[in-house]
């Protein structure tokens, strides 16, 4: 656990550009988007703000954060990355945690990602151009492993914005 807060705190730097790009976005959503009510409007604003300063922090760990041409390894072996140590064991988590936000946010934000195959596969693809970029720009170790675990974390994520969706009906539905 202490590997996987320590990692989630090398992120920190990472946090004020996706902030103002998310800012940025809630701005944009805001201004143009004249459709629907008020406070609609505001918590897709808030969505969309949240996406885009995930989208943009999740490329700058992913990408950014390192030196091209410092790792060049491909691995397809299943589950080969969930080592015997709990640092190895930590970065497959992170796969995961890093995705969550991914699946719960995108449904949120548009309206035909509400379908779980399509949040999902939209999750898919962005993993496999993640690795694919990694490995062209040898930016990262390509691993089939991280694209199972990123695509858990979509999974994840959906069910659990979809539990949320379904206690917020309940709770509206009694208190009506």
């Amino acid at each position: 656990m202490e590997y996987i807060i320590e990692d989630i705190l090398d992120i920190a730097p990472y946090l004020p550009i996706g902030g103002f790009f998310g800012v940025t976005a809630l701005v944009a959503v805001l201004s143009f988007q004249t459709d629907r009510g008020k406070e609609r409007r505001i918590g897709y604003a808030i969505g969309c703000g949240l996406f885009v300063a995930h989208f943009v922090v999740m490329m700058e760990v992913a990408l950014l954060s390192r030196e091209p041409g410092t790792r060049d390894s491909l691995d397809l072996v299943l589950f080969s990355t969930w080592g015997e140590t709990m640092q190895s064991r930590a970065y497959v988590i992170e796969n995961v945690i890093m995705f969550i936000p991914y699946g719960i946010l995108l449904p949120i934000v548009t309206g035909w990602m509400k379908k779980p195959w399509r949040t999902v596969a939209a999750g898919f693809v962005v993993s496999v151009l993640i690795e694919a970029i990694q490995y062209v720009t040898k930016m990262g170790y390509c691993q089939l492993d991280d694209v199972v675990m990123n695509v858990a974390g979509t999974c994840l994520g959906y069910g659990l914005c979809r539990i949320a969706q379904m206690c917020c009906r309940r709770y509206n539905k009694n208190n009506s």
